[in-house]
């Protein structure tokens, strides 16, 4: 599957200038897009009553890590997380407070004996009182996403022999909007004109690929 949001960076700094910047500027205002991957079939997954549905993974969870990528793209440059520590996807119909609710969130983190870190964040969580959202972690939807909603990100190298940052950027973004699609979707059948050609090339085996479908992914 894959989840995008859209909307603008606030509350930020960069003080590595990994997003094109410069060192040491703020993003604030800035459009951006968030993009999850994430692969329903990997990782733990837990559902009850058709009211939500959760997927976690990663080192954290002592389970396969579901993200197949998590990308924070601004100003034209982008930054990625794996997800190798931690991922975690959750929708929910709250039916009692008439209140959707998603959550995304990847995470990489490793630490050395000197005490040096380097890691990323990227998280994105909202709640919707007019949106309908669907309970299902392989459904497709589009929502315009209330104002005041936010998600966040963070990108860190310190290095523990020096006691300094070689990178530091972090920031909260608006969530606008938001698309979730599929991405298993098979291939459109040729019209029987077309087969018929194929078949006459000896395009059978072509054919065939043609309608495998590919394996589901989604973060």
């Amino acid at each position: 599957m894959k989840v995008e949001f859209s909307g603008s960076v606030s509350k930020s700094t960069d003080q590595s200038g990994i997003f094109g910047q410069g060192s040491g500027s703020a993003l604030d205002g800035l459009a951006y897009t968030l993009t999850y991957i994430y692969d329903t079939a990997v990782g733990t997954r837990t559902a009850l009553n058709g009211k939500n549905d959760q997927l976690k993974g990663g080192t954290a969870y002592g389970a396969a890590n579901p993200t197949t990528s998590a990308v924070l793209t601004i100003n034209g440059q982008s930054q990625s997380v794996m997800g190798s520590f931690g991922s975690s996807y959750y929708i929910e119909d709250d039916s009692f407070n008439l209140l959707d609710q998603f959550a995304l969130v990847a995470q990489d983190s490793t630490v050395g004996n000197d005490g040096s870190f380097k890691g990323g964040y990227l998280q994105a969580i909202f709640a919707s009182f007019s949106e309908f959202i669907p309970t299902n972690l392989e459904s497709s939807f589009f929502a315009n996403i209330p104002a005041g909603e936010i998600g966040s990100f963070s990108f860190k190298d310190y290095d523990g022999v020096s006691n300094a940052f070689k990178t530091f950027t972090e920031g909260d973004l608006s969530l606008d909007q938001v698309t979730v699609t599929r991405t298993d979707v098979a291939a459109v059948p040729l019209p029987a004109s077309g087969l018929m050609l194929l078949a006459g090339l000896g395009g059978i085996a072509l054919l065939g690929s043609l309608r495998k479908k590919r394996s589901a992914s989604l973060l």
